[in-house]
């Protein structure tokens, strides 16, 4: 058998990263694998390199074209193949969707590897699909990953049994830091700052801080796109004195992020959406505090796990707008709170569960706080080796499953899903 784990692009991100780690795994298990993607891989890891499957895909080339294509250059591999095939529904090459529903309909033994979805909150991508009915092939050679039950329960609902469907964490490999040295606070937001990240959030909580602590992103937007809101962000921090750093991992490449976390005392997230939230983990291993705004279906998870964060609000709103939750507002109506609170912080409230309490108090006490209060062998479970066991398992289980017939989820009820 040979573990084909087949990802667009290994540049670096978020899937690349669970990419690499899966190749490590069998790599030391000495499994026989392959990386198929647009490009070459780490110098230590077998890759096959198709450019064609790189964003933006040629809109020349169809589904059987690339999957001939794709065929001759995995004919070498020692059979039989398992595709673990990531974020194979997402949209951003719609030829390569196709290419999956044919491999289905071939009887290939596949795992398909759901991280993020084009039915959440990405119109673009979903209008690109060739045949959205064809989107979620179901057969007995076929298993999904996904990151959370809110997924397993949507791809359940849409017609997969309990059993072809497995949550698999994405792998956790975080190095343990000492406290910060700093004696005011440092709060570090380790993101790509795209639109769901919620900057703004950021920068109203820097606008209440005191104590003279400082605030900080990592990383600079990628993508064309966020770049409008990226920049208002950045004149809004010029414009009000607030203080925070945009992009300091960008702005000096030699920074490291391990060099970002040993300075912090804190982590943040303002994200309004996550498929995983890895940042949630990230903060235990680094033994720095987490405060930030809660993501429901990703707080049930972890939950299960063991893990509550403490310093987690629901919402943050101005006094004077007691319904209203910031993340909902206009950009216009984001600048107008900002100045508000930079000139009164005792005008903007946070709600933790059900209480309504000052947000400059709240906060105060959180940066007061230097360790992290979560116990880290209660990340256990999301190991890399936790992770590799599991696609391990779940690609044996596949070689002994007989070929059968093909059908299709109701793909409706995914995307109905994504828009309750």
């Amino acid at each position: 058998m040979t573990h084909l784990i087949v990802h667009h692009h290994l540049r670096p991100g978020g899937v690349t990263g669970v990419v690499i780690e899966q190749a490590r795994y069998l790599r030391k298990q000495g499994l026989a694998h392959a990386l198929l993607s647009s490009e070459t891989g780490p110098t230590d890891a077998s890759c096959i390199s198709v450019p064609l499957l790189d964003y933006p895909c040629d809109p020349a080339v169809s589904g059987p074209q690339l999957l001939e294509i794709i065929a001759k250059q995995v004919a070498g591999l020692p059979q039989p193949l398992v595709w673990h095939i990531h974020n194979p529904t997402l949209g951003c090459h719609p030829a390569w969707t196709e290419c999956v529903a044919l491999l289905a309909e071939k009887n290939e033994r596949l795992i398909l590897h759901i991280h993020d979805f084009a039915e959440d909150e990405r119109p673009e991508n979903y209008r690109a699909l060739i045949d959205p009915s064809r989107l979620y092939p179901r057969s007995s050679r076929i298993q999904y990953c996904v990151l959370s039950q809110r997924d397993r329960n949507m791809l359940m609902q849409a017609g997969l049994a309990p059993d072809e469907v497995s949550i698999l964490p994405n792998p956790l490999r975080a190095t343990p830091h000492p406290p910060s040295i700093r004696t005011t606070p440092l709060v570090l937001y380790p993101c790509r700052p795209i639109d769901r990240k919620n900057l703004g959030e950021l920068c109203l909580w820097a606008a209440i801080a005191g104590d003279g602590a400082q605030f900080a992103t990592t990383l600079l937007p990628a993508k064309t796109r966020n770049a409008g809101n990226h920049e208002h962000w950045r004149n809004c921090i010029n414009q009000f004195d607030l203080p925070v750093r945009l992009g300091i991992r960008a702005t000096n490449n030699k920074l490291t992020l391990d060099e970002c976390v040993t300075d912090c005392t804190h982590i943040i997230s303002t994200s309004v959406k996550e498929g995983f939230g890895m940042t949630f983990l990230e903060s235990i291993a680094w033994n720095r505090p987490l405060f930030g705004r809660v993501i429901p279906h990703i707080q049930i998870d972890l939950e299960s796990h063991g893990i509550i964060h403490p310093h987690l609000y629901e919402r943050i709103f101005p006094t004077d707008q007691p319904d209203a939750d910031f993340a909902k507002m206009t950009t216009e109506q984001h600048t107008q709170v900002i100045a508000r609170a930079r000139e009164n912080p005792e005008s903007i409230l946070i709600e933790i569960r059900g209480r309504q309490i000052p947000a400059a108090d709240w906060l105060t006490n959180v940066l007061h706080q230097r360790e992290c209060t979560i116990s880290p062998d209660l990340l256990t479970a999301f190991s890399p080796e936790s992770h590799g066991k599991m696609i391990h398992d779940i690609a044996t289980r596949l070689l002994d499953r007989e070929p059968g017939p093909i059908e299709y989820l109701d793909s409706r009820v995914v995307l109905q899903g994504f828009a309750s």
